[in-house]
């Protein structure tokens, strides 16, 4: 079987299809990834890659300054524009693609619905791939209503719909009518683990973690407040920032570490507890590791993530201004919050694994 995926060459649209990938080809499939926006992600994953749009680039200009306060909601028209205009700029070389490598199945991420329009096209199954929580949202057709042209010159009248969609959500954080529920497992890029890493100390350990595109909206506000704090607290934080510039946070205390690039499911494997940005592949990982989150949202789906993590009584939320020391003791204190989160974790663990779910798209191609 071919399968060619179909996503974004962003950490957060491409990460959560990996494994899937990976279990399709351990399973003898012949697997391509077709994406855009810059490369070097797609390169790190083992996997073979074709770019559809060459030159052009989601990397942000260097010296451009995008920091803002206020956080939109996921549906905002700017968000529809930018996922009709990343649809627009994949058509004609996905199209092209499918003409000539001829895959059995279409595996695209959900924010792609391209990707089923041209599978319906070319009369080929599609399956749409969650990316994280099942937030139910009803302004899911408005975030793809500048799409319908597009969608019609691929004989498509209307939304596209997949054949099949793959719901990594766990059942009490919601769930995809009809979808196939698919355990999440953690891909977060490969990476030396650091020696200190396999240390797991004397207190306890919290990873601090703003994604790879908030800094560029925030700065590293949320890390230099978790800095101000961490003196009047008993426990060891690690600033888990990549490569962002870091020198703005000035002298650390004694009990905080920044690391460079380090897997995140490997870090939070020897940690109690995370601070993060709501982002979607944070959210999950940290969902699989089983450990209570305290969660300071920016933007897109991060205040949706936020919301369903504090509902299931996994994560206290809070604006970066507020945030003190008293939420980050009760964020490793909290029997409640370890309890929800343990059990999230294990409803996440006995969801089919991927080589499962790959066998799944064997039947719907062989019908």
């Amino acid at each position: 079987m071919r399968v060619l995926i179909v996503c974004l060459s962003a950490h957060g649209h491409l990460f959560p299809m990996i494994s899937t990938g990976w279990a399709l080809r351990a399973a003898g499939h012949e697997v391509l990834i077709a994406t855009c926006g810059g490369l070097t992600p797609v390169e790190r994953t083992g996997l073979p890659s074709v770019d559809l749009a060459p030159g052009f680039s989601m990397a942000i200009p260097e010296g451009m300054d995008v920091r803002r306060s206020a956080a939109p909601p996921i549906a905002e028209q700017e968000w529809a524009g930018f996922f009709a205009f990343t649809a627009e700029v994949m058509a004609e070389g996905l199209a092209a693609l499918v003409g000539s490598w001829r895959p059995d199945v279409l595996l695209h991420e959900e924010t792609l619905l391209i990707g089923s329009a041209v599978a319906i096209g070319a009369g080929v199954p599609s399956v749409a791939h969650g990316l994280g929580l099942a937030h139910g949202l009803a302004e899911v057709d408005t975030l793809f209503e500048p799409q319908l042209p597009l969608f019609s010159r691929f004989g498509v009248h209307g939304l596209p719909e997949p054949t099949a969609v793959i719901d990594l959500s766990p059942p009490s954080m919601g769930s995809v009518p009809g979808g196939w529920p698919m355990r999440y497992v953690p891909y977060n890029g490969p990476g030396m683990l650091p020696e200190w890493l396999l240390d797991n100390g004397d207190r306890p350990r919290v990873a601090v973690t703003l994604g790879t595109f908030n800094p560029y909206l925030t700065g590293v506000g949320p890390a230099a407040r978790v800095v101000e704090l961490a003196a009047e607290l008993d426990a060891e934080f690690v600033l888990a920032l990549g490569s962002v510039d870091t020198s703005s946070l000035g002298p650390l205390p004694p009990n905080v570490r920044i690391s460079g690039w380090v897997p995140l499911h490997a870090l939070l494997a020897t940690c109690s507890a995370v601070i993060h940005h709501g982002g979607t592949g944070t959210t999950m990982t940290a969902l699989d590791a089983g450990l209570p989150q305290l969660i300071m949202p920016a933007d897109a789906d991060q205040p949706l993530n936020a919301e369903a993590g504090f509902r299931r009584g996994l994560a206290l939320v809070s604006r970066c201004e507020q945030l003190g020391a008293k939420q980050v003791g009760d964020l490793l204190r909290d029997p409640d919050l370890r309890r929800a989160a343990a059990e999230v974790r294990a409803e996440m663990h006995a969801m089919p694994a991927p080589g499962e779910v790959a066998q799944r798209i064997l039947g719907l191609v062989r019908g």
